[in-house]
């Protein structure tokens, strides 16, 4: 039995906090120290390589480019070429700024997106699934939650829908929220190989059918749930 409202309380009690800065705001020294409008801030080293890679410099040419200039500042020069570049070239992503993820648990950055995705709190995350379940047969499977990997929930219908030769089949979805893929949609079945029943997992549906959220606008959500209605009607 999944303890739903305990996963909903761990993840209410315990968000990402997300600040969206100018690209030009940010800032990073020949340590890899991150700083932000001019203050050092802890960045773990997962968002240093997130911040390298929104600009398109990978980390490893940054400290080579260093050692190639003989320069002991190459490296925070190299990054603010790079960026006054991209102003520049006015990219959507940059003209939006940035996103920086921190858990306020530990005061740390834990991560950095593009301006123009967005992290989706938890609550939001949790009234888009109650609806979808609200409206259809489904049961909540297994599911958890943690500040690293995000929110995770698999559902299937409560029904059997195909039966054949005493195997049946319970169509699902995997719902998530996380930084990596928003809040996301993908189906999977459990095929009942057992009538004591035993099932197996199996993510090769024959037609994979995914949806996703990273902006929190109307059209994205009304897309969201037509591709939801889309997945019912096809079992």
């Amino acid at each position: 039995m999944v303890d739903y409202p305990s996963i909903k309380k761990a993840a209410l009690d315990n968000p990402l906090m997300q600040l969206k800065v100018p690209l030009s705001n940010v800032q990073i020294d020949n340590n890899n120290n991150l700083i932000v409008e001019n203050q050092p801030v802890y960045a773990s080293q997962a968002a240093v390589r997130d911040f390298y890679k929104l600009i398109g410099v990978p980390s490893n040419f940054a400290e080579r480019f260093g050692i190639l200039t003989g320069d002991t500042n190459a490296k925070a020069d190299l990054v603010k070429i790079v960026k006054d570049a991209l102003a520049v070239s006015k990219r959507k992503k940059v003209i939006a700024g940035i996103n920086l993820i921190a858990n306020p648990e530990t005061n740390e950055i834990t991560g950095i997106m593009p301006g123009n995705k967005d992290l989706i709190p938890n609550e939001i995350a949790f009234q888009i699934f109650e609806k979808i379940m609200n409206e259809q047969n489904l049961e909540i499977r297994s599911g958890g939650y943690d500040m690293h990997s995000g929110l995770h929930l698999n559902v299937t219908s409560k029904m059997i829908v195909e039966k054949y030769k005493n195997e049946g089949y319970h169509p699902g979805f995997t719902f998530k929220n996380s930084l990596s893929g928003g809040v996301s949609l993908k189906n999977f079945v459990l095929r009942l190989i057992c009538m004591n029943g035993m099932t197996e997992f199996n993510g090769k549906t024959g037609e994979n059918l995914t949806s996703s959220v990273r902006q929190l606008t109307p059209k994205k959500l009304e897309q969201f749930f037509t591709d939801f209605k889309n997945m019912a009607q096809k079992d």
